[in-house]
């Protein structure tokens, strides 16, 4: 995977305000606890690690991009990622290249993951796409892949066609002269 061509996961200014904006109202949280009652001093502190915990997991797992070589497709994150082998890739598409959009609305349900900050990741379902699992910067630019077992992966990237043609071309079947 480190000879790859790497696909870079921007996030959108909106998704980076959200993420420290999310943060710091934690953080004023636990001050607000604090100091409206100061002897209750272990719910501010309880406050403050959870904070401390979702930021630092949340940025920790949040997705930073994509590398594709003759073996398959990579998604890395901070820490981890996943590996989508090219025979198990049926197919690749981009998702919102005509308009359409992924929203958390009554058409996108977040089942369990993460739902904007630093990222998007997790679990979801949705309407059109049916259950899927994201790896997401932003909800723009996404990439849908189609493994051969039926699950679907969707990824944002900030070339989506290029990706998606250098998928298409490695996983295409080899002639045979």
């Amino acid at each position: 995977m480190a000879n790859g061509k790497l696909y870079t996961m921007s996030p959108g200014k909106a998704d980076q305000l959200m993420s420290w904006s999310a943060s710091l109202i934690m953080v004023a949280v636990a001050a607000f606890c604090f100091f409206m009652e100061p002897e209750e001093w272990l719910a501010a502190v309880l406050v403050v690690v959870v904070a401390i915990g979702t930021t630092g997991y949340t940025f920790a797992k949040s997705p930073q991009h994509i590398i594709v070589d003759n073996e398959g497709v990579g998604i890395r994150q901070r820490i981890g990622g996943k590996f989508l082998p090219k025979s198990e890739i049926k197919s690749v598409e981009w998702y919102d290249k005509d308009g359409k959009t992924l929203r958390m609305d009554k058409t996108t349900i977040r089942v369990a993951g993460n739902g904007g900050m630093f990222g998007y990741t997790g679990r979801w379902r949705n309407k059109e796409i049916g259950p899927f699992t994201i790896y997401a910067r932003r909800l723009t630019g996404l990439v849908i892949f189609e493994l051969t077992d039926g699950k679907k992966i969707v990824v944002s990237c900030d070339e989506p066609q290029a990706l998606v043609d250098d998928v298409t071309s490695r996983i295409a079947p080899t002639k045979q002269i």
